[in-house]
């Protein structure tokens, strides 16, 4: 007993049909035509099938198990008896997409065509994706998009739309392609509603363009329609590092903070982070509402940093009214994120480890406390404590801000040498140049600690090649000098390194006043 079908091709002239009925009078005119000569795709496909499912496969009415035919179509029989039969069904089909082969169902009136569409069924073959992520294996979900979305199929293409637009199946979001994937693939009039409404809220500007992205993707198909994508998203990720790295060198900062908003508003969660700190830095006079805004988005697009930053504003009405409610849920959902991504780790390392033991530790290790529940000492000064908030993150930017409010007395805070050498130096070992000039600064002069020439020395010349908005020229370094100069500025470009030549030198490595309180209002 065989369960027939037919395998045919549509004339490159024909449009692929939309409906059943397209589809089945497109059949029925190849099928009724004169004999066409050997069709070099039936032979690629006979030769795949064979190779796979040899035992499954039946003569029907026409050509041999080889793809082997004169006539338009090859007609042919899978075998109900074998313990193959779905998965050799999954087979023909699969091949013949990747040909552009259209395959004929006449038991259920079904056209698997060769674009990747199913007219009569146009879920069918998102059936393994949903399975997918019903069953919470996001990543096999998404590579189940990307394969029926180079073969055309207008539902996997709005799904990889949606997942880029809410940051869904494990994926960065990255708004103009959502924009353009989702009005490409929009399968009926519900979803082109939808899709329509959210290009109409872009800007003008943006709208230009999505429109050009849009352009080069409908004339794209296949492997290069997934290379287009990839490289639109890669594009974003490489301009945040980009960005983030000559938000150090001091000379290029305007530049680095209008890259980083670009990457902000593509749906980038770091980036939005990082963008709310620059309101509040970047202006004369700091937009809290704005930093509030971002951090919110970057909250929303599931950063555990912006979650617990968005719960401090909530909880201290910065950047808008307090609400404790806000606060208690923001935490709430950092908490949980932190839990459920150390629960992930702990996976892994025990999936690697002999005997599926964990080599975690049970507790963080004695000096690497987690972030979220270090002691905290508020000023009332909103923006020395949100810097300050950034600082204890480990935000270069913010640590060098935090050095010049204890450096000359600003934002409410007493002028402190030490504090204000603390702090330039966790900004230098992150590589911010007018940290490292400052750092320089303080070290030549002993101010806030011991003093030493030549550490001064190495880093004026790193903070020269930093980008520090100030020189030091003329730095008058002896013969004898150079040898011991040029080790100690290899062993400052490694951060590990700084902090062992800091601290064999006496330089302090906090702040030690401020770590020692808990919370206080």
């Amino acid at each position: 007993m065989s369960y027939t079908l037919q395998l045919w091709e549509k004339p490159a002239d024909w449009p692929w049909p939309a409906t059943k009925a397209e589809a089945d009078a497109q059949f029925e005119r190849v099928f009724e035509g004169p004999p066409a000569g050997q069709n070099p795709k039936f032979l690629v496909w006979g030769r795949a099938m064979h190779a796979r499912y040899p035992e499954t496969m039946e003569v029907w009415l026409d050509g041999s198990e080889d793809g082997v035919t004169e006539d338009p179509t090859l007609g042919f029989g899978i075998n109900m008896h074998s313990d193959h039969v779905a998965a050799a069904f999954d087979h023909a089909w699969e091949q013949a997409t990747l040909l552009g082969l259209n395959l004929y169902d006449p038991q259920s009136g079904v056209h698997y065509l060769g674009n990747g569409d199913v007219p009569e069924e146009p879920d069918l073959q998102m059936e393994r994706a949903v399975r997918a992520r019903k069953a919470g294996d996001e990543a096999a979900a998404w590579a189940e998009y990307r394969r029926h979305a180079a073969r055309g199929n207008p539902h996997a293409i709005y799904a990889m739309g949606r997942a880029l637009r809410f940051g869904t199946l494990g994926q960065r979001r990255h708004f103009d392609l959502a924009a353009v994937l989702q009005l490409m693939g929009a399968p009926d009039e519900q979803k082109k509603r939808d899709a329509q409404g959210f290009y109409d809220r872009f800007p003008d500007e943006a709208k230009g363009r999505i429109q050009t992205l849009m352009a080069r993707l409908k004339s794209a198909s296949g492997e290069l329609l997934l290379q287009i994508i990839d490289s639109e998203r890669k594009a974003v990720d490489d301009a945040f590092v980009q960005f983030s790295q000559m938000a150090l060198y001091s000379r290029k900062r305007i530049e680095a903070a209008d890259g980083l908003e670009a990457a902000a508003t593509q749906g980038h969660e770091i980036a939005a982070y990082e963008h709310a700190l620059e309101a509040v830095t970047g202006w004369e006079v700091p937009n809290y509402e704005s930093a509030r805004y971002w951090a919110q988005r970057a909250a929303d697009w599931d950063y555990e940093p912006a979650k617990r930053l968005l719960a401090v504003m909530y909880e201290r009405g910065w950047g808008g009214a307090v609400n404790a409610e806000e606060a208690a849920k923001w935490n709430a959902a950092a908490l949980t994120q932190r839990q459920q991504e150390e629960k992930k780790r702990q996976q892994a390392q025990e999936g690697g480890s002999p005997g599926g033991l964990s080599l975690a530790p049970l507790t963080p290790a004695r000096g690497s406390p987690d972030p979220a529940s270090g002691p905290m000492v508020w000023t009332g000064s909103i923006r020395r404590d949100l810097v300050g908030w950034y600082a204890r993150e480990g935000h270069p930017e913010a640590a060098y801000e935090m050095g010049l409010a204890c450096h000359h007395g600003r934002h409410g805070s007493p002028v402190n040498p030490a504090e204000a050498r603390a702090w330039y130096a966790q900004a230098a070992e992150a590589g911010h140049g007018n940290a490292t000039y400052n750092l320089a600064v303080f070290i030549e002069d002993g101010a806030g600690g011991l003093k030493d020439a030549l550490v001064a020395k190495a880093l004026f010349m790193l903070a020269n090649t930093r980008g520090a908005t100030l020189r030091a020229d003329d730095l008058r370094i002896a013969p004898a000098e150079q040898g011991p100069l040029r080790a100690l500025v290899s062993a400052l470009l490694c951060r590990r390194n700084a902090q062992v030549v800091r601290a064999q030198r006496g330089a302090p490595r906090v702040c030690q006043h401020e770590k020692r309180l808990g919370n206080q209002r």
